[in-house]
C-alpha cells in the first residue's frame, strides 16, 4: 500500500490544470474504469460513490492510448471528492519521469496532436524538456490576461479589419461607376416615357381601327335594319364578310392584349422602372401589322364606292364628314408621334455622345442616326398626306364623295402607321 502523501509547502499553492476530455481508462483493484475528464493533476472516474474511501490511497494504472499502441502509467490515487458523475481523484507523489509522460500526453491531446509510445518514452527520459509545456496546460489565474484565448480573437479581429479595408477599397472604385451609370439612366427616363406613351397611342389606334371595321361588318350583316337604310350586298360578299369578321375579332383580342402589356409597361416607367424596357417591349414593337382580313377591306371599299355614287341624305353627309375629320386627326397624331420619337432619339443620342459614362456602342449610334433620318422622312410623308386630307374635308363638306372614295382606296388606316423598321432604336 502506498505511503501517506507529503503535505505541499505553504509557499507553493497547488496548480490547477485544464481538464481534458480525451477518454483514457484506469485499471483499479482489478477493474477497468473510464475517465470523464482528466488533467496532469488528477482524473474524474466513472465509478460508484461507495467504491472508494477518501482516507485510503489507491494504486492504479492509467492506460494512455497512442497512435501505435497503449502506454501504461502506474500512479497513486487519492480520492478527493465524490459527485453525481463519479470520483475525482488526485495523483499523489508522481515521479518526475511519470509527470513528464503525463504532461507530454496532455499537451498532445489538448492541441490535437498525434503521439506515439516512443514520444512518451523520450519524455520520460528527459523530464526537463517536457516540463516546458506544463505552463500551457495550467488554468489562468483569476483576473489575469489569458493569452492562449486572446490569440484567436486577435487573429479574427485582424482578419475582419483587413476584409473591411478590402471592401472599402473595392467600394470606392465600383460605387462611383455604378452611381454614374444609374444617374445616366435616370436622365434617359423622360425619353423612355415619351416613347412608351407613343407606343400606347399607336396600339390604341390599331384597336380603334379594328373596332370600326368590326362595327361596320356587323352593321352590313344586320338583317334587322330597315330596307331603305340597308346597303345591298351579294351572297358571296356576305359569306366573305362573315368569315372575315371572325378573323377581325381574333386580331382585336391580340391587339387588346398587346395594348394591356404596353399600358403596364408605361406604368412601370412612370414609377422609374425602365431598365428592362428593351427586353419587355422587344416582342411588342409597333411595327406595321398586316391586314388580318384584306378581302374584308376590299369588300368594304367596293360597297363604299357603290354606295357613294347615289345621292346621300344630309345625315349621311355629316357621317362622312366626321370620318374625314377623324382621318385628319389620326394623321395629325401620327405626325406628333413621329416627332416625339425623333426628338427622344436625338436627346438620347446627344447625351450618349456628349459623355464618356454610359456611352452607347458605335453600331447603336449609327442605327439611331438612321432611324432619326427615317422618322424625318415619315414626318414629311405625313405632312404631305395631311394636305390631301384637308382638301378631302373640304370636298366632303361640299358633297363630293367620289374624292373620299378614292382616298379610301389609296390611304387605308394600315398605311398611317409609323414606317420606322421595328422601332429597334427606340428600344435599344
Amino acid at each position: 500500500m502506498p505511503t501517506a502523501p507529503s503535505e505541499p509547502s505553504p509557499s507553493e499553492p497547488p496548480k490547477r490544470y485544464r481538464r481534458i476530455k480525451t477518454p483514457i481508462t484506469t485499471t483499479l483493484r482489478g477493474h477497468t474504469y473510464h475517465s470523464l475528464n482528466w488533467s496532469p493533476s488528477g482524473v474524474l472516474l466513472d465509478i460508484e460513490r461507495t467504491a472508494l474511501d477518501p482516507a485510503q490511497l489507491e494504486s492504479a494504472t492509467l492506460q494512455l492510448p497512442c497512435h501505435d499502441g497503449t502506454h501504461p502509467l502506474p500512479v497513486s490515487l487519492r480520492p478527493v471528492r465524490a459527485s453525481r458523475e463519479g470520483w475525482a481523484c488526485a495523483f499523489i507523489d508522481l515521479p518526475p519521469a511519470d509527470r513528464a509522460v503525463l504532461t507530454t500526453y496532455a499537451d498532445a491531446m489538448l492541441h490535437g496532436f498525434s503521439i506515439t509510445t516512443a514520444d512518451l518514452a523520450r519524455a520520460s527520459a528527459d523530464p526537463a524538456a517536457a516540463e516546458e509545456s506544463a505552463p500551457l496546460l495550467e488554468e489562468p489565474i483569476p483576473g489575469a490576461w489569458d493569452t492562449s484565448k486572446s490569440r484567436p480573437t486577435l487573429r479574427r479581429a485582424l482578419f475582419v479589419l483587413v476584409l473591411i479595408g478590402i471592401l472599402a477599397f473595392a467600394g470606392s472604385m465600383i460605387i462611383p461607376f455604378f452611381t454614374q451609370r444609374f444617374l445616366s439612366r435616370l436622365k434617359e427616363g423622360e425619353g423612355y416615357l415619351q416613347i412608351a406613351e407613343s407606343r400606347l397611342r399607336t396600339a390604341q389606334i390599331i384597336v380603334d381601327d379594328l373596332d370600326a371595321k368590326i362595327r361596320t361588318v356587323n352593321a352590313l350583316l344586320d338583317t334587322n335594319q330597315p330596307e331603305e337604310t340597308r346597303l345591298p350586298i351579294s351572297s358571296e360578299q356576305k359569306r366573305m364578310l362573315e368569315l372575315g369578321l371572325n378573323q377581325l375579332q381574333n386580331e382585336h383580342k391580340m391587339a387588346s392584349v398587346h395594348m394591356e402589356v404596353l399600358r403596364k409597361n408605361l406604368s412601370s416607367i412612370q414609377q422609374g422602372n425602365y431598365f428592362f424596357e428593351q427586353s419587355i417591349l422587344h416582342a411588342y414593337g409597333t411595327e406595321s401589322r398586316t391586314d388580318p382580313a384584306p378581302y374584308v377591306t376590299q369588300i368594304l371599299t367596293d360597297i363604299a364606292v357603290s354606295s357613294r355614287i347615289e345621292p346621300h341624305k344630309p345625315d349621311d353627309i355629316q357621317k362622312y364628314l366626321r370620318v374625314a375629320k377623324a382621318r385628319v386627326q389620326q394623321a395629325e397624331f401620327q405626325l406628333r408621334s413621329a416627332g416625339i420619337q425623333r426628338r427622344a432619339l436625338e436627346a438620347i443620342l446627344t447625351r450618349s455622345t456628349g459623355s464618356q459614362q454610359g456611352a452607347l456602342p458605335y453600331n447603336s449610334i449609327e442605327l439611331m442616326k438612321r432611324d432619326i433620318a427615317l422618322l424625318k422622312l415619315d414626318e414629311a410623308r405625313i405632312s404631305d398626306l395631311l394636305t390631301v386630307l384637308y382638301d378631302n374635308v373640304k370636298a366632303v363638306s361640299s358633297g363630293n364623295f367620289m374624292y373620299e372614295t378614292n382616298l379610301l382606296e389609296r390611304f387605308s388606316p394600315e398605311t398611317l402607321r409609323t414606317s420606322t423598321p421595328n422601332d429597334n432604336a427606340l428600344t435599344r
